[in-house]
């Protein structure tokens, strides 16, 4: 019941603006003709009986949602669409039922009872009222005696009305002179064919129901009041200037005062007699081009009330009260999920330019799961959120996809749907505003692979991690340790099928593949596990090694449009053997690159497919970056200057031509690319 309570609130609330919208109209179409100020008044009706509507940029109701209670939220959450307001009400709201704090804990929930409870009360009441009114009408019509048609008379009706909503029946007081009756019946008659014995008891039933807005009340009067004039209207346009003064001397004659509104019945002097004699007076046919503005700004009027506004704000992402978290957040990270950048002090402003960017409030999909796009991801930590970082990024995850189109958020209990962007350019202008705001403390972030994915990550040959870790300036964190570096070690067992990289935060570099298979759990010597002080295993993947034609044709197809530079290394001669590199990017340099290696028959004949150890020329080849992945270079090392072999990756092959070597160097000599040291 407090649900339905809540629904009927929010939609009265959505009809209230479009009452005051037509109280601007009425004024605004004085000389229009009065059946078009109905009509507006059903756009109202079908604000007030339509719990859902239609999304369009040209809705005006600024919430469609006003009020809404959060299933795991403490509180009520207030959205009227005016920031401003918004920020003041829920920030009272914030205090004041904080529940189990400053208010005992379902006390919302409580007060929304009762008030579903008194408005069920109320209902009740007006329609005991309306039942006792129609029965009260039918013990006095009891008596009454036929006219003609359906036009009875009788001693006990003081004013004529219309009763009846399947066979309407016209009552007028024995009472009535001659005069008049022909005028009052020609205006019943007009009630009965612009259906209002319909409209009205309607207009009645939706009040009924909303009986505890004023403005609700305020609408049904002039309904009253505009149903009059419009059937005024329809009768007397076609009389002359004495007839319509006979038609207002009727009105006064059989004018009623009522103490309150009734749901029925149509009373001919029922409501605002005074203003109908004036307007009977003072009549003048509508000019067409005002018939043609006020039939366009109705058509105007419907579209913008009776459809809800296109976007919501991503503050009320499925009543996720991120307003509050934005209050309270001390730190914000933001990456894509591998790289991250980290821990500055943001501008409130713009967190909440981030809270207010526009969504669309119907989800994508039904899809809640982790495995979405979460290209551009920003993390907002309050001051409970921030430690132990090391264990865990505790905090509320919002998730752009690589466009900036959909978002969902994750706040630790249930990750959202995802939702379009209405504007992704502004959502792209406040995330990079925020991530350029940070200080880059966070270089790399590896969060631990979701159950639901490992498998197929393994299928894919692709790493599984297992434990959180992290790179800052400092070096490699991962459970309260401090490593300086980080190696990726590759074998394959005896009995396994593929090969195995372990990925190990390390204190050295000198780690062999046996050491780390019997320290991931393989061994039953626990002897040979790590001393986390010294060594922690936190990914590993299962892979095939290409075979070593593969490896070699993909060298050969490559092209400058795939590669993003080439690093030459060479080893000097002198001071010990130093180290040096150039990095070529340019693609001209690139293809000269390409075309030395390509015209030395490189080849695969009677060549172990094992690599050598030792080199004295080295050339990396970064392929160009895919999406957000920074792609693994291709290593082609050359022994010395007379050798007739090359390791290209994880094999050896033949040169055909052996001033390769010496090509390469005369390169790397002869450009005026600045040469700087390489360390291993």
């Amino acid at each position: 019941m407090t649900e339905i309570f809540l629904k009927m609130i929010n939609m009265s609330i959505s009809a209230s603006f479009t009452v005051l919208a037509v109280l601007l109209l009425r004024l605004l179409l004085k000389k229009a003709p009065k059946w078009i100020t109905v009509l507006l008044w059903g756009i109202v009706a079908i604000r007030l009986l339509c719990p859902v509507s239609i999304e369009s940029v040209m809705s005006l109701i600024p919430s469609a949602q006003t009020i809404s209670k959060p299933p795991e939220s403490l509180r009520p959450y207030f959205t009227s669409g005016f920031t401003a307001i918004d920020d003041q009400v829920n920030h009272y709201l914030s205090d004041h039922y904080a529940e189990g704090v400053t208010r005992p804990t379902g006390n919302f929930t409580n007060i929304a009872t009762i008030l579903s409870m008194v408005w069920l009360v109320g209902i009740v009441a007006l329609f005991a009222y309306t039942v006792i009114s129609c029965i009260r009408l039918r013990k006095k019509t009891r008596t009454a005696v036929l006219l003609r048609d359906n036009i009875f008379q009788s001693e006990n009706v003081v004013s004529p009305f219309v009763l009846g909503m399947i066979k309407p029946k016209i009552y007028l007081p024995f009472a009535l002179s001659e005069q008049n009756m022909e005028q009052v019946i020609a205006h019943e008659q007009s009630h009965i064919r612009r259906r209002d014995h319909l409209w009205k008891p309607l207009g009645f039933f939706l009040l009924s129901l909303h009986w505890f807005n004023p403005l609700m009340w305020l609408g049904y009067v002039l309904l009253c009041r505009d149903i009059e004039l419009a059937c005024d209207e329809k009768v007397i346009k076609e009389l002359s200037t004495e007839q319509r003064a006979d038609y207002s001397e009727a009105l006064l004659a059989c004018s009623v005062n009522r103490r309150m509104i009734a749901a029925c019945p149509l009373a001919f002097g029922e409501v605002g007699v005074k203003d109908r004699v004036k307007s009977v007076l003072n009549y003048r046919k509508p000019a067409f081009w005002i018939i043609i503005a006020a039939g366009i700004a109705s058509v105007a009027a419907a579209v913008c009330f009776l459809t809800n506004p296109l976007s919501n704000r991503l503050k009320n992402i499925e009543d996720l009260t991120i307003n509050s978290r934005i209050e309270k957040t001390v730190a914000v990270w933001a990456g894509d999920g591998e790289f991250y950048q980290s821990m500055g002090a943001v501008s409130q402003d713009l967190l909440q330019d981030l809270s207010d960017v526009q969504i669309s409030e119907k989800k994508i999909s039904q899809n809640r799961g982790e495995g979405r796009d979460k290209s551009h991801t920003l993390i907002l930590q309050r001051k409970d959120d921030v430690e132990p970082i090391d264990e865990s990024l505790n905090g509320l995850y919002i998730h752009f996809n690589s466009d900036f189109t959909s978002v969902w958020v994750n706040g630790g209990l249930k990750p959202t749907y995802s939702y379009r962007v209405i504007h992704p350019q502004k959502a792209k202008k406040v995330y990079y505003a925020i991530k350029n705001g940070l200080n880059e403390t966070l270089e790399r972030f590896y969060q631990v692979t979701p159950p639901d994915q490992i498998e197929e990550k393994y299928d894919r040959g692709e790493f599984v991690i297992t434990k959180l870790h992290y790179k800052t300036e400092e070096g490699w964190f991962s459970e309260g340790h401090c490593y300086p570096y980080r190696l990726e070690i590759s074998g394959k067992l005896s009995n396994a099928a593929k090969n195995t990289t372990y990925i190990v935060l390390s204190n050295t570099k000198d780690i062999t593949f046996d050491q780390v298979w019997k320290a991931s759990g393989l061994s039953s010597n626990t002897a040979d596990y790590f001393d986390p002080k010294d060594a922690i295993i936190v990914g590993e993947r299962d892979f095939s090694y290409p075979s070593y034609e593969e490896e070699l044709a993909a060298l050969q197809a490559l092209s400058p449009a795939d590669i993003r530079e080439i690093d030459i290394v060479y080893v000097r001669p002198i001071d010990g053997g130093e180290r040096v590199y150039k990095t070529f990017s340019k693609k001209d340099d690139i293809q000269d690159i390409l075309s030395i290696l390509n015209t030395s028959d490189i080849h695969t004949s009677s060549i172990s497919q094992e690599s050598t150890g030792g080199w004295t020329l080295s050339l990396r080849i970064w392929p160009a970056n895919t999406g957000n992945r920074v792609m693994q270079p291709i290593l082609i090392s050359f022994g010395s200057s007379n050798s007739s072999t090359v390791n290209i990756g994880s094999y050896k092959y033949s040169i055909g031509k052996m001033d390769c070597y010496d090509r390469l160097l005369s390169f790397f000599e002869a450009s005026a690319i600045e040469e700087k040291p390489y360390y291993l």
